[in-house]
């Protein structure tokens, strides 16, 4: 990555928060400031002000006398997460489904109608557009601020559901189609059905990997 002279911790934050959600950096593993300092070729400031951005955004832990490391959510902590998505985007197909732009879920539907075989990097991307499509019609400016934490957490969680790509592609389909039909009822009930299963994919990863510690 090249570095410029300006906001050089910005530039390093939003670097790391890309390593960070690509799992090129893994829950629980440490971020040493030394070892960053001299991949960057910079000082050990930008680096401590990086991570200090990610720990407050909840990508980064950091553990006084010891350092920071990659945060590893609790079972409960991911729980909570994705109950306040899921009432996020319900409240949206309950209040503002009318408001929802058909003309940009269509092409979305289409997208991923044509599209053979997904890369991770463009699932994320469509699968980001789609669900933010929900969120915008809200027109809620604070609502659309705190989403974005969400998403980002839950692009974090991403790589703990199991169902995979298809899986999730196959409900946004579904999701897609009673939208465009005008069916509030179906999209509310597919939609939470969604969210459900991918937190319940979520929640089975973490609860096998603590019984085989």
């Amino acid at each position: 990555m090249a570095i410029t002279k300006d906001n050089i911790s910005q530039q390093i934050h939003k670097d790391l928060k890309k390593k960070i959600l690509k799992q090129d950096f893994k829950s629980g593993d440490q971020l040493c400031i030394r070892t960053l300092a001299e991949e960057y070729n910079i000082s050990y400031m930008p680096i401590r002000d990086a991570l200090n951005m990610l720990d407050a955004e909840g990508m980064v832990e950091k553990k006084p006398r010891v350092g920071y490391f990659v945060k590893k959510y609790t079972f409960k902590e991911v729980k909570d997460i994705m109950e306040t998505r899921k009432m996020f985007e319900l409240y949206c197909i309950d209040n503002h489904f009318s408001r929802i732009d058909k003309d940009k879920i269509s092409a979305l539907l289409k997208k991923i109608q044509e599209t053979e075989k997904f890369s991770r990097t463009e699932f994320n991307r469509l699968d980001i557009e789609f669900h933010d499509e929900i969120i915008n019609a809200s027109n809620n400016s604070y609502l659309l601020e705190r989403f974005g934490r969400i998403r980002e957490l839950v692009m974090f969680f991403r790589h703990l559901d199991i169902d995979g790509i298809k899986k999730a592609n196959q409900y946004h389909i579904s999701i897609m189609e009673a939208i465009l039909a005008g069916n509030k009822e179906k999209t509310r009930e597919i939609l939470s059905d969604h969210i459900d299963n991918a937190t319940k994919s979520i929640l089975q990863y973490l609860s096998e990997e603590d019984m085989a510690k």
